[in-house]
């Protein structure tokens, strides 16, 4: 609900996104989405490479031990 608020046209698409699969029964197993900004436009995809029926250890969603932070000014070309 946040992105929703936001005039950044990523965070639309991943709302509309988001939307669309309120009307789906399960998980989407691929996505592909389009934005268009000022400066220009951008696509990207992602798809499921294997569905199993295990649970995600929690080791999954830890911090990777060579984790750098990079500051956001040397993101910013």
């Amino acid at each position: 609900m946040v992105l929703a608020a936001v005039l950044d046209p990523i965070a639309r698409a991943v709302m509309s996104m988001y939307w669309d699969s309120q009307d789906a029964t399960g998980l989407p197993l691929a996505a592909t989405m389009s934005f268009e900004t000022e400066s220009g436009r951008g696509r990207f995809h992602w798809e499921a490479v294997q569905v199993i029926g295990a649970r995600v250890p929690k080791s999954a969603w830890g911090v990777p031990a060579d984790y750098r932070r990079a500051p956001l000014p040397a993101e910013i070309p």
